[in-house]
Parts: C-alpha cells; structure tokens; sequence
C-alpha cells in the first residue's frame, strides 16, 4: 500500500476550503502558488474559486430577479415620481 501524499492531502483540503469559505481558499491558493513545489495546485484552486464565485453569483442575481430574496430587509417600491425608487422597511 502506497504512501498517501503530504501534498495531495492538502490539495484537498484546499478544495474543501474553496467550497465551504471561497476567500479562505483563495488565500491558501495564494500561498501555494508561493511555494515552487505547488504552483499546479495554486492555480487549479485559484480556478476553483473563480468558477465558484461566478456561478453564486449568476445564482444570486436569478435569485434576486426572481424576487426570492431581498437586499437586506429593505424592498424597493416605485414612487409615484416616474424613475424614482424608494425604500420600504418591511416589519
């Protein structure tokens, strides 16, 4: 039975970190990519980050279009001025 790897553990620790907090997994990518030996799995996990940001984004946006979810607990009504948008405080 071979040797589990130091490196490849940590690789996938890094995933998880990119899954459960994305800037905790970008900081350790950074530092990776300050290390020669795990520069490949700096930039996979620096990846990781960018599509995962990207896709909660584009989530997040489809979301709030759909009026599922709120900026706060603000809602934007329209005034009865053309092209004015007010605050409402939902209690």
């Amino acid at each position: 039975m071979e040797k589990f790897k130091l490196g490849k553990k940590w690789f996938w620790i890094g995933v998880a970190i990119c899954f459960i907090y994305p800037i905790a997994g970008l900081v350790y990518a950074i530092a990776l990519l300050c290390e020669k030996a795990y520069r490949k799995e700096g930039w996979i996990l620096i990846a990781i980050v960018l599509i995962l940001g990207l896709i909660g984004g584009m989530a997040a946006s489809y979301f709030i279009n759909k009026g599922y979810f709120t900026p706060g607990s603000w809602q934007f009504i329209k005034s009865p001025k053309e092209g004015e948008i007010l605050p409402l405080i939902q209690e």
